[in-house]
């Protein structure tokens, strides 16, 4: 059966207006996930990462004693 024309109008008249396409919340939800996601993982990854230099670390860097072994020579 089809609505007739003044209860199709009427129809999309009332309830919640979305500011974009019903279709569109699912890929959303998807990418707001994702990125949240990647803020997260690459956050616990830089923090908890020993080995990964962020900054200048005179302890670990070699770069001194490489610049005098090759003065010397």
């Amino acid at each position: 059966m089809r609505a007739s024309q003044i209860l199709f109008s009427a129809q999309k008249k009332s309830g919640f207006k979305l500011p974009f396409p019903v279709e569109l919340t699912p890929l959303a939800i998807c990418t707001a996930l994702a990125c949240g996601s990647l803020a997260f993982f690459t956050t616990k990854h830089f923090a908890g990462d020993q080995e990964l230099r962020l900054r200048r670390n005179p302890e670990l860097s070699i770069l001194e004693e490489t610049i005098k072994k090759h003065e010397d020579n």
